[in-house]
């Protein structure tokens, strides 16, 4: 299913991703803080019915209106609780959708920069916060906007000299968001930036867990994380004391003012300017008053301190591009290296000028001792990192000017040492991009000798595999990569020590089979068995920086 995005270049314009729907919450929000306001017009009424001591009959059919009154009321707060929630709810899931549209539009060499766990926790982390503190205090600010502008009114109703007096003290409260929002953001940023760290810290021993087992470096490990843990804590309790700071602040404030207002009120009212009713009426409205605005305050500092939150996931959101994938590419003649030298994070080149062509439908060997550079240059062919200089071409194509998904959508496939396994079908694991091609789907099932172990399975290809629980066997994983790898029918395979954690009866079954290709293979080993080498087209020896052309 194509995923629903917005793209926005501002994250406001996730709120509007349904505009009727928007207008008729704000609609439902304006409603229901009028009638909360109205409470303090039937306090009011409530009272000087008792003073004027009206008639029981009277009191009655009004405290039924009343009860009426305050359950519409509620029915309609409950309504719209649920709908912002859901509206919330909706903003967070394009925001994602276009931070994962992003991540899929990356060049791979840049993904590659920050780690896995860095990108989870903006996913779900950041996201989460910015879902709570920008999207939900962006919607919740209405409510509070219209009720004071509400309690305004109707204060200036009962006497003009509450509004004026009311006003001044809201001068107070207006000032606060000035103080408060920087601390809220420092703090947010400092929680948020440790959290993309342990994440990745955690993900890292959790993947690592059968390492630490076995090397019996469990109280280590335990003591890291405890560590881990302890300066999570830390943040988090400053985060929290600056949510404490920008919400319970403003509120001391707002009590102490609405008790300021009320002695006002008793003070007119000895002067016979307002009633008793009018008295209880300013206690509730001056809530409605103070309140919204001390809530604003604290919105106002939650908005602002999400900014930095906002910029960042807003420049993973930009990096969305459409590829052009009308374009298909097939190698026609060789793949060609010219002095290229790359060295990882600024230290000594692993590759030096190192020069050569890769010739259509050939079978090529790299072996070499670790650290010779067989890997580097697999992956400087499979576009994962670019050269530091130099530059590559496939055919007459410079590789910079070649487009991911044109390269990778069928002119290049990369098979590595340990592939990856999705927890789907069997099916789905090989045709990733669902295109539903049975017959290329039979082809590679048959060419990478998957049928009997297929046939064999209780629900065949639909059965559930992945990385964790339902494993299967090294060469059974081989086969499926290669069978993945090949269901796009490449002309030009990069093989990464496929073999290498192989037994050697799988291994050697796995070498024959893509010997037996007729595409340009470039086969990347430690060591090769010595009954196939000869069945290479070339040998290049990384180790003395010798090639042995065997056909």
């Amino acid at each position: 299913k194509e995923m629903r995005t917005i793209e926005g270049n501002r994250i406001s314009e996730y709120l509007f991703f349904n505009k009727f729907y928007f207008i008729a919450l704000m609609l439902l929000k304006a409603v229901i803080a009028i009638m909360f306001v109205g409470l303090a017009i039937i306090g009011q009424i409530v009272i000087d019915m008792v003073n004027i001591q009206s008639t029981t009959h009277d009191f009655i059919i009004f405290i039924i209106i009343a009860v009426v009154y305050v359950i519409v009321l509620a029915v309609g707060m409950l309504l719209k609780e649920y709908l912002t929630t859901k509206f919330c709810n909706h903003c967070s899931l394009l925001l994602k959708n276009d931070y994962m549209k992003g991540i899929f539009s990356m060049n791979v060499c840049i993904y590659g920069q920050k780690e896995t766990g860095t990108y989870l926790s903006e996913l779900t982390n950041d996201v989460q916060l910015i879902t709570d503190n920008y999207f939900r205090n962006s919607l919740d600010i209405i409510d509070n906007v219209v009720t004071f502008v509400c309690a305004a009114v109707y204060l200036s109703v009962l006497h003009y000299l509450m509004i004026i007096v009311m006003g001044v003290l809201l001068i107070i409260v207006l000032l606060l968001p000035l103080f408060l929002h920087k601390p809220l953001s420092k703090a947010t940023k400092e929680y948020t930036d440790y959290l993309k760290d342990y994440t990745a810290r955690i993900k890292e021993i959790f993947s690592g867990l059968y390492s630490v087992k076995i090397g019996g470096a469990e109280t280590v490990y335990y003591s890291k994380i405890d560590d881990y843990h302890k300066k999570l804590i830390k943040r988090q309790n400053k985060l929290g004391f600056a949510y404490v700071l920008s919400g319970t602040l403003p509120m001391a404030v707002v009590v102490v003012l609405q008790l300021v207002s009320v002695l006002f009120a008793g003070f007119l009212a000895l002067n016979n300017l307002l009633t008793v009713g009018m008295v209880m009426a300013v206690l509730q409205l001056g809530n409605s008053f103070f309140t919204p605005l001390s809530n604003i305050s604290g919105q106002v500092s939650a908005i602002k301190g999400s900014k930095p939150l906002r910029e960042q996931l807003l420049l993973m959101v930009k990096k969305s591009t459409e590829d052009d994938q009308s374009v298909k590419l097939k190698l026609e003649d060789a793949i060609r290296l010219n002095k290229v030298s790359f060295g990882y994070n600024g230290h000594k080149f692993i590759l030096k000028d190192f020069s050569y062509s890769f010739k259509c439908n050939e079978k090529y060997l790299i072996i070499g001792e670790s650290g010779s550079g067989k890997s580097t240059l697999l992956k400087l062919l499979a576009k994962f990192i670019i050269p530091q200089e130099g530059n590559i071409n496939f055919d007459s194509m410079s590789y910079q000017d070649i487009q991911e998904k044109v390269l990778y959508g069928g002119a290049l496939q990369y098979v590595e040492q340990d592939p990856f396994i999705f927890h789907d079908s069997i099916r789905n694991n090989i045709d990733l991009c669902q295109k539903g091609d049975e017959e290329q789907f039979k082809k590679v099932i048959e060419f990478c000798g998957l049928e009997d172990w297929i046939d064999s399975l209780p629900e065949g290809i639909d059965t559930v595999i992945d990385e964790e629980v339902n494993k299967i066997s090294g060469g059974q994983k081989m086969r499926l990569a290669l069978a993945r790898a090949l269901y796009y029918n490449p002309s030009v395979l990069l093989l990464d020590e496929v073999t290498s954690s192989l037994d050697k009866k799988n291994a050697e079954k796995i070498e024959e089979m893509i010997l037996g290709l007729n595409i340009l293979v470039i086969h990347v080993a430690h060591k090769s068995s010595e009954r196939f080498k000869s069945s290479y087209s070339h040998i290049l020896d990384f180790n003395n920086g010798t090639e042995q052309t065997c056909k």
